[in-house]
Order: structure tokens, then sequence, then C-alpha cells
């Protein structure tokens, strides 16, 4: 800190850019160190005692402080915050999924205030939509990434494919979690797999690149459904939807390319083996 001793104020300084005025109180803001902020103390009941023409002004017992920055200092200030904010926790989903989007040939939506950040692309004759909601549980709610692709089903086909928790080995034992197990070990010891048709189910998951793409996904829920529930989306007659859940945000651009490449895996096998049909749903989620 530096002192400034005069009996009255008499001119004012240039330095740096920066307004210093003599009997006053110098303090650099510890906020960012290159982007200097200095704060100037004056005497109000002097008449040469002046507010500042930038920065904010407050009064302590008599005094007037005034906090004044360089012409441009604000803006430098808000970049370098966030370059420090953005170091400290990464960058933020936006910018991963406009990377995604660019990747994958799609389209990134910004939601604004109210909306939802959004990414939509065309594959083949379906469209994937990545977004994220929001599901409360009283005076708490959780955060979801998903991806889902609504199409034409031709024979109501369904499957459910989870990660195993520490009380799945309890629930099966009691009867009250159903899992089919496919015949390969390490997969069958990871997730839990459901399903009406158990061999079709298993068919599926024999396929090398599709258990792969599954195991690839820290946290999955992996399944075909026939709407969005009560409070979600209803489909028309014969329109399924391939359907993913894991908890909070993915912002991982790695992780974003296997989960598409996992659902067009899975909509090729559902294509080739006889039960989606190759055609436009016409639904808009």
């Amino acid at each position: 800190m530096i002192g400034f001793h005069h009996g009255r104020v008499e001119r004012v300084l240039q330095e740096d850019g920066v307004e210093l005025l003599f009997n006053a109180v110098v303090q650099q803001a510890p906020i960012v160190p290159v982007l200097e902020a200095e704060a100037v103390g004056v005497d109000a009941q002097l008449p040469t005692a002046r507010r500042c023409g930038s920065g904010r002004c407050e009064r302590h017992g008599g005094k007037q402080r005034c906090y004044k920055f360089p012409a441009g200092h604000f803006s430098q200030l808000y970049s370098g915050a966030m370059g420090w904010w953005r170091d400290l926790v990464g960058p933020g989903h936006e910018e991963i999924w406009q990377q995604f989007a660019a990747q994958v040939g799609g389209r990134f939506t910004d939601g604004g205030w109210f909306g939802q950040d959004r990414v939509d692309a065309q594959w083949q004759q379906w469209t994937l939509t990545l977004d994220f909601y929001v599901m409360s549980h009283g005076k708490t709610s959780t955060k979801y990434t998903r991806m889902r692709v609504p199409y034409v089903s031709r024979d109501g086909f369904r499957f459910k494919v989870y990660r195993a928790g520490f009380f799945t080995p309890m629930g099966k034992a009691l009867g009250l979690v159903e899992d089919h197990e496919i015949g390969e070990e390490r997969f069958d010891e990871k997730f839990v797999v459901q399903g009406p048709d158990e061999a079709r189910v298993r068919r599926m998951l024999r396929h090398d690149r599709i258990r792969a793409l599954i195991e690839d996904q820290p946290d999955i829920c992996f399944e075909v459904k026939g709407d969005e529930g009560y409070f979600g989306q209803t489909f028309p007659d014969g329109v399924d939807e391939l359907h993913f859940q894991a908890v909070g945000e993915i912002k991982d651009l790695d992780q974003l390319r296997r989960l598409y490449d996992l659902f067009t895996e899975v909509l090729d096998y559902l294509g080739t083996a006889g039960h989606a049909h190759r055609e436009d749903p016409r639904v808009n989620l």
C-alpha cells in the first residue's frame, strides 16, 4: 500500500493511465494481480475533492472512498476472471456441445435463460437429440444429460441396460431385480439387462461393438421406451424411442462422440434385425 501525505489535494497525477490524488491512500485490488484497481480515499470536506469519473464511490465516516479503474480495465477484469474460472472448472457444456455438433454435422441451439440447450443431429432417417432435463425430489432436484431418438417400431421390441449397483446382488437374490445374463462374464458383472424377450435382447448384446460402446459410458441407463412417461411427450401408435440418460452434465467430447456412435450402432441393428422401419417417424422432440 502506498501512502500520500499533503495538506490539500493540489493536483492530479497521471501514472499508467490511473488517476492518483495527493493526500490519498492507493490500494491495489487483490482479485486479478495484472489488472490494477486503485482505491482512492479523499477528504470530502476539501473544496478540491471530487467524485470519480468512473468506478464507484462510497462514504466512510466523513471520508469519501472512490474506486477508480483505467479505461478498458472493466472488460479486462471480466475476461481475466472468466479465464481464471475456466482454468479452475474447465470449459462449460456450451463450448463442448458446439464442438460435438460440429463433429457430427448437427445443430447446437442455445436455450437462453429459460430454455434448454440442445444438439440435434440427423443420421439416416432419424434425428438424435441431446439435451438436459431436471427431476425434482421435493426440496432437491437432479439434473440429467439425455440423448433420444424416436423411430417407427415394427414389433414393439424393448430392452433396458444400466450399471449394476451396490444392492443389485441382493435385489437379484430376493427376486426384486430382473437381470438377463448374456453369456459375457465381464459384461454380466457390470450391467443389469432387462427386457420381455430375453433371447432377442441377448442377441443384440452379443455384438461386440454395441457392448464396448455401452461399457464406455461411466453412467448409463439405456433403453427403448414407448413414450416419455406421465410428464413427458406421448408418441403416436407404433413410434418408440431409443433413450439414454446419465446424472449430471456430460462435458467430455470423446464421451459424447462414443454415445452418438452407440445410438447409430443400435439404430442400424434395429433396422437390420427387423425391429425398426427405416423411415422418418415425423415426431419433433
